[in-house]
C-alpha cells in the first residue's frame, strides 16, 4: 500500500515560515499511529528550531493524516 506525503512551506512575513504536512491514503488501522508519528517528528523539529513543540503540534495543519 502506498500513501502520499505533501509538505508545503510558506513564508509568514515575519521572517519565519509555516510548514503544513499532509499524508493521504493512510490505511484506517494506521491512522492513529501515523498521526502520532508525524506529531512527534514535527514537535522534535520545532524544538530543534527553538519553537514550542506544543504550538507546532497544535497548530492548524501542523500534521494531518487522511484516508
Amino acid at each position: 500500500h502506498l500513501s502520499r506525503v505533501a509538505v508545503d512551506i510558506v513564508p509568514t512575513g515575519d521572517g519565519g515560515c509555516e510548514l503544513t504536512l499532509t499524508q493521504e491514503d493512510v490505511l484506517p488501522e494506521w491512522l492513529s499511529r501515523t498521526r502520532e508519528g508525524w506529531t512527534t517528528l514535527l514537535g522534535q523539529l520545532a524544538a530543534t528550531l527553538g519553537e514550542s513543540p506544543t504550538a507546532a503540534a497544535a497548530g492548524s495543519g501542523a500534521s494531518a493524516a487522511r484516508d
